[in-house]
């Protein structure tokens, strides 16, 4: 199959907002909302290309792939999705701890 494109900082924004819808415009809820869970329900394969987006908050990275993780998991995230982030090489890490602590407060409740 093939590998689907999202250009984040040309679909979505160039520079991310805040975890929730009513923090602002471009937040993490709203890209888990209307972009990683349709996506996922279609299972198609996607490279999330994260460069040139200016600086991902950690409440943007909580509220999109934090909530995805508590939602579903980080292994059925990495299934479909790849990240590529060039221009910031420590970004995937940050998306992994993210939904790593999502799953672990998720198996808390």
């Amino acid at each position: 199959m093939i590998r689907k494109v999202y250009r984040f900082s040309k679909s979505f924004a160039r520079f991310p907002g805040g975890r929730l819808i009513n923090e602002g415009p471009n937040s993490g809820e709203q890209f888990l909302r209307d972009v990683l869970l349709p996506y996922f329900k279609k299972g198609e394969p996607v490279t999330l290309d994260l460069i040139g987006a200016g600086g991902f908050s950690t409440g943007f990275l909580d509220g999109s792939f934090g909530e995805f993780a508590a939602l579903h998991s980080a292994e059925e995230f990495f299934e479909l999705f790849e990240i590529r982030a060039d221009d910031d090489p420590g970004l995937e890490d940050e998306i992994r701890e993210c939904m790593e602590r999502a799953e672990s407060e998720t198996a808390r409740r």
